[in-house]
């Protein structure tokens, strides 16, 4: 299983749950202080771990944009994978499948961005759009008995104009890890618990723990917050992260094979087309989280 880094820059803003001797002491806290930890989850806009994977080649030569239209002379078509589903991250929180779904049919402004940085200055990319594949775990290396999983994609135009650094590490398949922003709007706790005062949160753990691609983290901890329902912001190329498995696959590029030869079962368009601080009872001034 691929392990987590941690960026304390990037997750500075972000819900952190303290270490325990024992897992009662953990179960105490966390059943007496659900509703605040809960609370300031969802007050902050935050960062998520960031997943480490680069673009698939680029085809300098194409020039066709995914719904047909024309690239221009200086411009790139990127399809980054922005977060995973099923993935317990560094602050023990799991992105549930179609938890990002609002915002797609939204249709809600979001932005390609880089390192989190909100100017105008630091937009990369143009008329984004969020989608949702399915991708087997063979594609990112990770062992697990989930075999498949949700990914969040975004689509973008890259043009060169916009920057022209950073349009040249995507032409040159440079990026290899991206972070969303993002607000969570309804979580819930789950706990491997057998006391019957904990009946709902071991309840909550039954019906999603299955989905949990790295049970290894959830097991080791006997918690995790399931993300029901968020709403997306941005998503950002950036350096380095917590999360290994967001990076960037370009539909003007070559088309890559996955494992045995399969495309991912999907819905999405095309399917040759792939990719916390203490928790506290009273929640901080609202502000932008950023989830890799």
């Amino acid at each position: 299983m691929n392990g987590l880094k941690t960026n304390a820059n990037i997750n500075k803003m972000r819900v952190k749950i303290p270490t325990f001797a024992d897992k009662s002491a953990l179960f105490a806290y966390l059943r007496k202080n659900e509703a605040g930890i809960i609370k300031q989850k969802k007050s902050l806009p935050i960062k998520s771990d960031i997943f480490e994977w680069g673009c698939l080649p680029v085809n300098k030569k194409s020039r066709v944009k995914d719904d047909g239209s024309m690239l221009g002379p200086d411009e790139i078509q990127v399809d980054a994978i922005a977060n995973l589903s099923g993935w317990c991250d560094s602050y023990m929180d799991v992105m549930i499948k179609d938890n990002w779904n609002k915002t797609i049919s939204d249709k809600a402004i979001v932005y390609h961005l880089k390192n989190h940085e909100y100017s105008t200055d630091d937009i990369v990319g143009k008329d984004p759009e969020l989608y949702t594949k399915v991708l087997p775990m063979e594609y990112f290396g990770i062992t697990s008995d989930v075999t498949k999983a949700q990914a969040l994609m975004m689509r973008s135009i890259v043009p060169k104009e916009y920057d022209k650094k950073t349009f040249a590490l995507y032409r040159d398949n440079q990026i290899k890890q991206h972070s969303i922003g993002l607000r969570y709007i309804q979580i819930v706790l789950c706990l491997d618990s057998t006391l019957e005062e904990d009946a709902v949160y071991k309840k909550n753990w039954d019906k999603y723990y299955p989905i949990v691609i790295n049970k290894d983290v959830v097991d080791t901890y006997h918690y995790f917050f399931a993300v029901i329902e968020s709403q997306i912001l941005e998503n950002s190329c950036v350096l380095f992260g917590a999360n290994k498995n967001t990076g960037v696959y370009s539909t003007t590029g070559k088309k890559d094979k996955l494992a045995d030869g399969e495309s991912p079962d999907d819905d999405c368009p095309d399917e040759d087309d792939l990719e916390e601080e203490k928790a506290a009872d009273e929640a901080p001034p609202k502000k932008i989280i950023y989830y890799n």
